[in-house]
């Protein structure tokens, strides 16, 4: 910043600045931490599970029935097809090499959204890394295959409405129909319950809970069509956890940021563009 600019900058852009370069990778940094220590994760847990079902497919078995350290795979088939990649390796194994590559697409994903290195510590990125999960691939996806988001996880058709591309919403559709035969057979098993069973962050959403849901919903408007969009799966969608918010980077700003894109950063971004905005009217109003 040069000395005129330090001059011109205003008390609420000065303070956004230091919440985008210092506060913002501090408090991600400390709830990593406290993930780390108090979370109970463990290194490639979901791609661990996940490998456990595919390697059950190849050997002609259910892999819905695929149990880790008491979880249970719930997720649908499209999302279990690319750990088939690494279904030949011991399930152990496959785990540390998807954390791996999850890393290797964040990594290669941020500088080309123009978001700093630091953004790998965003506690639902961090999240995903850390278990080997496809959401950490999704920002990836976004830039180099779209079509294939909603393959990986069909919520993240969100980003492609939120950019409108159309043609790569297609594309997916058709992908997502050659799945249709194994759809039956995962929902025999019924994931809503499995996954109400074993997600204690469902709290995270404002699904459940009316009057949220309503606020956080008029907030998501008032945030345009793009963030809207972007933000709508880890504030509205059933069962959100917290990685699924790693799908809103292409996006993402520090207000939302700070609160994972929860209801909760939604309103309080939504509630600043407000207050920017009327600062601007009030700028241009003649005296």
């Amino acid at each position: 910043m040069t000395s005129a600019s330090r001059w011109t900058t205003t008390p609420g852009e000065w303070a956004l600045g230091v919440l985008r370069s210092v506060a913002l990778p501090t408090a991600f940094l400390v709830t990593d931490l406290a993930i780390l220590t108090y979370g109970g994760y463990r290194l490639g847990f979901d791609a661990t599970l996940y490998s456990l079902g595919a390697g059950a497919w190849l050997t002609g078995g259910d892999p819905w029935n695929a149990n880790f350290n008491g979880v249970v795979l719930a997720a649908p088939p499209s999302s279990v097809l690319p750990y088939l990649l690494t279904a030949w390796l011991p399930p152990s194994v496959a785990g540390v090499v998807w954390v791996g590559a999850a890393l290797a697409a964040a990594t290669w994903a941020l500088p080309r959204l123009r978001l700093a290195r630091w953004w790998l510590l965003f506690p639902p990125l961090f999240i995903a890394i850390l278990n080997g999960g496809l959401d950490a691939f999704l920002p990836a996806s976004f830039i180099a295959a779209p079509a294939l988001a909603p393959f990986l996880k069909p919520y993240a058709v969100a980003g492609l409405i939120a950019e409108r591309k159309w043609r790569s919403v297609v594309i997916s559709a058709v992908l997502l129909a050659l799945t249709l035969p194994l759809v039956p057979q995962w929902l025999a098993h019924d994931p809503g319950a499995i996954l109400a069973s074993q997600g204690p962050s469902l709290t995270l959403s404002a699904w459940g809970n009316p009057v949220l849901f309503v606020i956080t919903s008029i907030a998501l408007v008032s945030l345009g069509w793009r963030r809207g969009w972007y933000y709508a799966i880890p504030a509205l969608w059933p069962s959100a956890q917290l990685h699924y918010a790693s799908m809103t980077l292409p996006a993402i700003r520090p207000v939302a940021a700070l609160a994972w894109c929860t209801p909760i950063g939604v309103i309080a971004e939504a509630l600043v563009d407000r207050l920017r905005a009327y600062r601007d009217r009030r700028r241009q109003t003649p005296a």
